[in-house]
């Protein structure tokens, strides 16, 4: 989904798709609905209190995803200022978070990348972990419309921007968030200003 030229088979994507500046010139992007703090996690018992002190180890993290581009210092992401503080690391890529965050537990990798909530979830079903260092940055997550669509999007963009601002006005989102996760994941995402991508709808 996220390389675009869908061929017209959807309209919206809305599948935890964050915004990323090399997603740009393929996708366009919504009013954001969920912004997931990142942080790592290492197993209980490590020596490690700082995220400095986990260069040059083996970090895991979702393969393809912004983790992996953070932990090589090479994420851009419109609208955030980022700080890279790991240095010369080994990058652990995994399509499932969880089998990462247990490897971690293992001690198999020193470390992973992850929201705060998968993160929390495997410490709530036993895994020993605990998180550094602070929130890394954060997963602003938006809908996404295919940009090779043959038909025009500028209308069909704006009108779901419309809606997902109304979630956001009403509570909706907000309290969705709470429920399912026991975090406020909306309210920075209704403050995202969509305005500085400087996307041209067509």
């Amino acid at each position: 989904m996220i390389s675009g030229h869908w061929g017209n088979r959807w309209d919206v994507e809305f599948a935890s798709v964050g915004i990323l500046e090399d997603r740009m010139p393929r996708l366009y992007h919504t009013q954001p609905y969920s912004a997931i703090a990142e942080r790592f996690f290492v197993r209980k018992g490590s020596p490690y209190t700082s995220v400095r002190q986990i260069s040059g180890k083996r970090l895991g993290g979702c393969g393809g995803c912004a983790a992996q581009e953070f932990i090589q210092r090479t994420l851009k992401m419109p609208g955030q200022q980022i700080t890279f503080r790991v240095d010369r690391a080994t990058f652990v890529g995994y399509d499932v978070e969880a089998n990462g965050l247990a490897d971690v537990g293992r001690g198999k990798i020193s470390a992973f990348l992850c929201s705060v909530a998968v993160g929390a979830k495997a410490i709530h079903r036993g895994v020993p972990l605990r998180p550094i260092g602070g929130d890394q940055y954060f997963g602003v997550l938006s809908g996404a419309v295919d940009q090779f669509s043959g038909l025009s999007s500028a209308a069909f963009v704006a009108r779901v921007n419309t809606i997902v601002r109304g979630l956001h006005q009403s509570g909706t989102l907000r309290r969705l968030s709470l429920r399912d996760f026991n975090y406020d994941f909306a309210t920075p995402a209704r403050h995202f200003d969509i305005a500085k991508l400087r996307q041209r709808v067509k």
